[in-house]
């Protein structure tokens, strides 16, 4: 995210030979120079009523921004991640304070989710540790301080303003997909001379970006093909398809006949740029409006070749894409009012342009239950189940939403798990700048991963009803992992145990009691 010289030094060489120049780095490199995450050290308490109602939260964060301050930096622990501090529950009372430190390590920016895995683990931790102490079940707590429906939209029990949710639902659809009542039985009936197993569970809410702008341009051509340029830049979450699939339903067309082309200032005056979870609606509202923009356009041209007013024009989607007459059998269609265009010197092409502008934010949240074996001799951790069950709203296209949901938890859950950027304390060396050093989570680690979708609260801030969900995945797992080992290590006695959770700090926990 930040804005690295050897961007401008690569421009400045290009635009001086007027060639392309492309700058590469090795891995090793980059692990010295690029851009860190997280490092944060947080102490937070919760405080409850006999009844075990929420009362406030309070949390102190040390956050390291590296020995540069980078584009995020600040951002992070502060406007992005403080607020989510009470996460989905009625908690009236916040108090916040963020102390931001440089260090001489690597400058830390925006890593997937930016500030909210970061308070979602907080507050979640926060969570399981009230119901160990209370001893009740984690679900029943987090159940009873849930923000309800009714509440939503009335600046009722969040401080966050939340539009449309049902955090009730999504739980008791996780209760049935993760088999959670049954794990008591699975648990009796594992190896207990071997393995320890545990359950954890993570109800995240996240807060994608709101505020920006789009831009977008659909033309129609008479050769029945139809180009949409967006502003946002793919980088490989399948945008192609989804820009793809909004198009063929607003304007009728067949999926083979569009073409997607993306961030190119030559087609564009410019773009919101892909981050914040927010490509979806912000592209869907900006291409949305580019084709009103062109279907005005069309409406004028099929009005008078077919000698009728202008608002007696409809344009249809049953028979095909088709410009109708009211009343009427007369229509025209959407290629051949292409052509008509560029025979006509004042408009010469069919197309349409917006710069769509948005404000609100959206709030996927779900529920997620991760279940672990524990091997006693070793402190190996096995993951045997995960089950993520999330609201996106209204979902366009279930494949790449389970695609961004497996690669966000399996991201998460690696931070869990190894990840960990380690500096030699005395010379300030990077000590795992390398893929034979840094833990990097692998598919072989990993169980099917067991996803369901809660679409009844779909968003009220966008046309599609959609919310992000980029990041979700990566907000949930590291709780629902770490929560899990704490249940399974219930029986021993230690203060706490601080991410990455390894083999080497649960076999000493093990072997220490």
């Amino acid at each position: 995210m930040m804005c690295f010289p050897e961007y401008i030094a690569t421009m400045f060489a290009s635009r001086s030979l007027n060639r392309p120049v492309k700058w590469t780095s090795t891995r090793s490199e980059a692990f010295l120079s690029d851009s860190h995450g997280r490092d944060h050290v947080t102490k937070a308490s919760i405080a409850m009523d006999k009844d075990g109602h929420f009362l406030g939260v309070k949390v102190d964060t040390v956050a390291a921004v590296g020995a540069y301050l980078s584009q995020y930096g600040i951002f992070i622990p502060t406007l992005a991640g403080a607020g989510m501090h009470v996460g989905v529950y009625k908690i009236p009372t916040l108090y916040n304070k963020v102390n931001v430190v440089y260090t001489n390590t690597v400058p830390v920016d925006a890593y997937r989710g930016a500030g909210r895995p970061e308070a979602s683990y907080v507050i979640e931790r926060l969570v399981d540790k009230a119901a160990d102490d209370l001893g009740i079940d984690p679900l029943e707590l987090r159940m009873k301080n849930f923000v309800q429906p009714d509440e939503i939209g009335k600046n009722e029990g969040s401080i966050l303003p939340f539009d449309s949710c049902d955090f009730q639902k999504t739980t008791e659809m996780s209760i049935v997909n993760s088999s959670y009542s049954d794990f008591v039985n699975r648990k009796k009936s594992a190896d207990k001379s071997k393995y320890l197993k545990g359950i954890g569970v993570s109800y995240y809410v996240e807060r994608t970006q709101g505020e920006g702008s789009e831009n977008s341009r659909v033309v129609v051509s008479s050769d029945g093909s139809v180009k949409v340029y967006a502003g946002t830049m793919a980088t490989g979450q399948g945008h192609e398809t989804a820009w793809t699939q909004i198009l063929v339903e607003k304007l009728g067309v067949n999926p083979e006949d569009v073409s997607v082309h993306f961030g190119d200032s030559d087609d564009l005056p410019g773009g919101g740029g892909t981050g914040g979870s927010k490509s979806l609606y912000m592209a869907a509202g900006a291409i949305n409006d580019a084709s009103e923009a062109m279907l005005k356009k069309g409406i004028e041209i099929a009005a008078n070749e077919l000698e009728a007013s202008v608002d007696d024009i409809e344009y249809t989607t049953n028979a095909g894409p088709l410009f109708e007459v009211k009343g009427t059998n007369r229509n025209i269609d959407l290629f051949s009012v292409a052509r008509l265009a560029e025979g006509q010197s004042n408009t010469q092409i069919l197309d349409g342009e917006s710069a769509y502008e948005h404000k609100d934010p959206t709030f996927p949240n779900g529920c997620h239950v991760c279940e672990v074996s524990i091997d006693k001799e070793t402190g190996r951790i096995e993951i045997d189940n995960y089950s993520a069950t999330d609201d996106f709203g209204k979902i366009i296209n279930p494949l790449l939403v389970a695609g961004q949901v497996h690669g966000g938890i399996v991201q998460g859950l690696g931070q869990a798990m190894g990840e960990h950027a380690i500096f030699e304390e005395e010379s300030g060396q990077l000590i795992n700048g390398s893929y034979m050093d840094y833990h990097m989570p692998r598919a072989d680690e990993f169980p099917h991963l067991d996803l369901d979708f809660n679409e009844e609260a779909e968003c009220t801030t966008n046309m599609l009803g959609a919310k992000g969900c980029g990041e979700a995945g990566t907000v949930a797992s590291t709780t629902a992992y770490v929560n899990a080992v704490y249940d399974a290590l219930s029986e021993y006695d230690f203060k706490e145990l601080d991410m990455p959770i390894t083999p080497m700090k649960v076999w000493k926990i093990i072997n220490n009691n």
